[in-house]
């Protein structure tokens, strides 16, 4: 057997990263004060600690950190500010893991919002443990255990860690408490007498962004209110007759409307007081102390057209012309504005329509002839009277042309000559406003309030490793890795989970909003900001890509994708309303929103197989992830996400979600079933995904494996 070499009791040494670190971090027990049960007490009553016992506390805390970025440096591991703290917090706690134990979690915390209310009367029963087995030759290294689970096992995968950055709640407390600054817009109301609720029309202020409705307020408008019914407050007799020119609505925004008309020419009116509608009546009759603003203008006025036994109404715009300006009078009155217009810019085409939205009868020449009219009108305004009148004026032809723009004289001109100046103003409408200078009106209010959102952190089911009955080294690497491991997978495997169920949430969402248009409520935070918006398309590639060449395939595959995902990430955009809520909550008018996605590994490799993860143009960033989640095989979910320096310490209304996660104890317990008592290395995770913001799309890909591969080209005989 020469050449061949029995190798017998050879042992091969596997790379094992936990024992190695296991070693390093025990180097924070030599420390006394690392190991002082005193900082284990202090930390559970934090709440209560003097000065100098926080100042202890807090340099322990930096020691202890200190410490494990120095490991962590030695190793080359790349560690989130999430992992370090959890981690730390885990050594703080685990110097008395008796004490901690026995306590239980009270109040929520705000150390992960701006704005939180001082709650303590929540409390959350951390798993009985029979502490009187506790055995603290069992536990020499529950500290040792506790960073090191925390260090690793807080970290989700990539695909959980988009979609829901990691916060660190401390142990002491239940959970966290969301506060909301929101500012509303509503009108001015009177209570019943009666007890009847009043309708506040209360709204928020971000919508306003993209209902322009919302801040609509002309409360100061000048809008002659037409009152008819024959009683003593009819005003018809200043109006033009609704035969001529029928009356119409106005609204006034504050869901206030009124009807109105053209007045009359050549009549003196008190327009504060014809303009007073019935909410101004109801906070009393306007007086002495109500003027009118010096922004007058002639908006339009109505001709009478007569021709034959045909009679049309034609209204001439006039608002554009700068001579429709009232202007205060060079003589007289200081309070004296004036209209003066004589202007040639009138034109009548065939666009040209009466008030009824015919083509005028009178004038069939427009059908391929354009006139060009002068108008010559005066008016007067007394501002704190309210005095006003317009004149009754003149029309007159000055050009013709017909459809190849060339100039008409003679006989067509002529007649059209004597037809315009045969015309009538009739009426007129004006733009004007109360100067409200005596605040009469208050106008639109608005208000801020507080919406509290309070997000437990449950403790789910524990994890256990049997460990051997006499441990000579009293330590156990391997249980402590598969620990870590499961530990890991369970939170990677529930982002997945969590995201499923925002799905079935928003695709079961209905948007049916109320009298005032508020939507119905969701829990997540981000509701009060943007609008509910959940998408789902499937996606059979074998429709959608068509390329002929097969070393374009991959192109047109990933084209096909992409495409969707850029449709679908702008309309997400654009119908929750999330630039409003952005501009708003970043200070940012050019804030760039991130578009996340994530997808299995084998459309992940499609979407970025160029390497360019700039996928969807200048108007969005955007991050891709995968993961071997057989739930999310063949589908693609985007939402969006933020991406700032407070991604892992607040919780953001524009980022899609949040794991909360809190630092648990891994401790060592003699445990009795079935008639025997082993020992085991138990921990119980307590974590939480949470969704904040209720945006979502999902595509489900199908028909990738038919358009991979050769190309098939029918072909068809031809004679």
């Amino acid at each position: 057997m020469s050449g061949i070499k029995l190798l017998t009791g050879k042992k091969v040494a596997v790379v094992d990263p936990i024992s190695a670190l296991t070693e390093k971090v025990s180097q924070i027990s030599s420390s006394r004060s690392f190991s002082d049960e005193r900082i284990g007490a202090m930390a559970i009553s934090a709440e209560s600690l003097d000065t100098n016992a926080e100042q202890m506390l807090s340099n322990v805390y930096n020691n202890i950190q200190s410490t494990i970025k120095t490991i962590a440096a030695d190793f080359g591991m790349a560690l989130e500010d999430h992992q370090l703290e959890s981690a730390t917090i885990a050594g703080i706690f685990a110097t008395n893991p008796k004490a901690v134990l026995g306590s239980k979690p009270k109040g929520f915390s705000s150390d992960v919002t701006m704005m939180v209310p001082n709650v303590s009367d929540g409390s959350l029963e951390r798993p009985q443990i029979s502490l009187e087995a506790y055995d603290e030759r069992d536990n020499r290294n529950a500290q040792l255990y506790s960073i090191i689970y925390n260090l690793l096992a807080s970290r989700q995968d990539d695909f959980g860690e988009l979609f829901f950055p990691t916060i660190v709640v401390n142990p002491n407390e239940v959970g966290v408490m969301l506060s909301v600054k929101l500012f509303y817009v509503y009108n001015d109301f009177k209570r019943s007498v009666t007890g009847a609720l009043a309708n506040y029309g209360r709204k928020n202020v971000l919508r306003a962004y993209a209902d322009a409705d919302i801040l609509k307020n002309e409360l100061t408008r000048v809008v002659p209110v037409r009152r008819s019914g024959g009683g003593q407050d009819d005003n018809t007799d200043k109006f033009v007759d609704t035969t001529l020119v029928p009356a119409w609505s106005e609204n006034l925004g504050n869901n206030i409307t009124v009807t109105t008309g053209a007045l009359k020419v050549d009549q003196k009116i008190d327009l504060i007081g014809i303009s007073q509608t019935n909410e101004l009546l109801n906070s009393g009759i306007m007086g002495p102390s109500d003027t009118l603003d010096t922004y007058i203008k002639l908006e339009s006025v109505y001709v009478r057209i007569t021709s034959g036994n045909n009679t049309d109404v034609i209204r001439l715009d006039t608002s554009s012309i700068p001579a429709s300006t009232f202007t205060y009078a060079p003589q007289g009155n200081y309070r004296r504005m004036l209209l003066a217009m004589d202007t040639d810019s009138i034109v009548l085409d065939s666009t040209t329509r009466t008030v009824a939205g015919n083509q005028p009868a009178t004038l069939p020449q427009l059908a391929n002839h354009k006139l060009r009219v002068q108008l010559s009108i005066t008016g007067n305004v007394i501002l704190d009277k309210g005095d006003a009148s317009v004149s009754r004026g003149s029309l007159s032809l000055i050009t013709v042309r017909d459809a190849n723009d060339q100039l008409i004289t003679g006989s067509t001109f002529n007649t059209l000559s004597s037809l315009i100046a045969s015309a009538e103003v009739i009426g007129y409408t004006l733009i004007a406003y109360r100067a409200n200078s005596n605040i009469r009106q208050r106008g639109q209010l608005l208000d801020s309030q507080i919406e509290y959102r309070a997000i437990p952190v449950p403790y789910r089911s524990p994890l256990a490793v049997i460990m051997p009955a006499v441990n000579v080294n009293s330590d156990d690497n391997s249980a402590l890795q598969t620990l870590i491991t499961a530990t890991g997978i369970r939170v990677s495997n529930e982002a997945v989970s969590a995201l499923l169920r925002a799905r079935s949430t928003l695709a079961s969402y209905n948007a049916v909003a109320d009298a005032n248009g508020e939507l119905p409520e969701l829990s997540t935070i981000g509701h009060f900001y943007v609008k509910p918006i959940y998408f789902e398309e499937n996606v059979d590639l074998s429709n959608a890509v068509d390329s002929l060449k097969s070393h374009e395939r991959i192109k047109d595959i990933r084209a096909a994708i992409v495409e969707k995902i850029r449709f679908y990430a702008n309309e997400m955009y654009r119908r929750s309303e999330y630039k409003a809520a952005a501009s708003v909550l970043t200070g940012n008018v050019g804030f760039k929103p991130t578009v996340i996605v994530g997808t299995d590994p084998v459309i992940y490799n499609y979407i970025t197989f160029d390497g360019d993860l700039r996928t969807l143009g200048d108007s969005f960033d955007v991050r891709v992830v995968s993961t071997l989640d057989k739930r999310v095989e063949g589908k693609i979910f985007v939402s969006f996400g933020v991406f700032d320096a407070s991604r892992n310490t607040s919780i953001n209304p524009l980022n899609f979600g949040n794991m909360l996660y809190s630092p648990e104890l891994t401790t060592v317990m003699p445990v009795s079933r079935d008639g025997q008592v082993s020992k085991e290395l138990i921990v119980t995770p307590r974590f939480i995904h949470n969704v904040n913001l209720p945006v979502l799309t999902v595509l489900n890909i199908s028909g990738l494996p038919q358009v991979t591969g050769k190309v098939k080209v029918n072909m068809k005989e031809v004679n």
